[in-house]
């Protein structure tokens, strides 16, 4: 049971660097866990707009081809 523990763990912690590669180093959410405080790096016209009204920050735009 203790290595299936270790391997959820390792296998967690995998997609949380995974998931944090997509967003911005700066927190829109100060306080909040880190999945909620950051927006993505790039995104959409639309969404980038949406956080560039919200949050005043400057996004990549990337449209699907």
């Amino acid at each position: 049971m203790r290595s299936t523990s270790r391997w959820v763990r390792a296998e967690i912690e995998a997609i949380d660097d995974r998931y944090r590669a997509l967003l911005t180093e700066q927190q829109v959410r100060p306080g909040a866990a880190w999945w909620e405080a950051r927006v993505p790096r790039f995104a959409g016209r639309a969404l980038a707009e949406d956080i560039r009204s919200l949050y005043r920050l400057e996004i990549e735009v990337r449209e699907l081809s």
